[in-house]
């Protein structure tokens, strides 16, 4: 999405309601066809591996919800798979390489939108996986964890059923 939406702004900004309108009226693909890389910056219109089918899935028209509890957030998850989140960025989030983020020290250094992916518990606390588009050597090979709360990372989730 990030590289294919071209009206957004991908990695130079951009926002979770016109990206909702994208998957409703363009779609995406399977990340089998197209796994998560993040790197190019160029939009692909064939998969990976030329023998699969490059099928478009989107969102169906009228199923997008803002799930505002954990245990929404959660059922959509399972329910309808990932879904996109906004949360804010602190300075020492751009050091992250591992474990689970909490915000320790540094300023706000903006908004971001990635993908929700699942959930963990860290003992009895909740814990959000989610996949950045920095690249697959950024944090957990593309990947990070925060704890249920923050950065605001659970007030602002966007769902919808996919139309396959």
């Amino acid at each position: 999405m990030v590289d294919c939406d071209f009206s957004n702004g991908g990695c130079n900004g951009g926002y979770l309601a016109p990206s909702l309108s994208y998957l409703m009226g363009e779609g995406l693909v399977s990340e089998e066809c197209l796994p998560y890389t993040s790197e190019t910056g160029t939009c692909k219109y064939q998969c990976t591996d030329k023998k699969k089918e490059y099928k478009k899935y989107s969102c169906k028209i009228g199923s997008s919800t803002i799930p505002t509890t954990a245990d929404e957030i959660k059922y959509e998850l399972m329910t309808n798979g990932p879904m996109m989140v906004g949360f804010t960025i602190y300075s020492d989030f751009m050091d992250y390489s591992s474990g689970i983020y909490e915000y320790v020290t540094g300023f706000v250094e903006g908004g971001h939108a990635v993908k929700l992916i699942g959930w963990e518990y860290d003992g009895n606390r909740l814990v959000w996986i989610c996949q950045n588009q920095w690249g697959s050597t950024w944090g957990e090979l593309g990947d990070f964890r925060i704890y249920a709360g923050e950065a605001g990372l659970d007030s602002a989730a966007f769902a919808c059923m996919p139309e396959l």
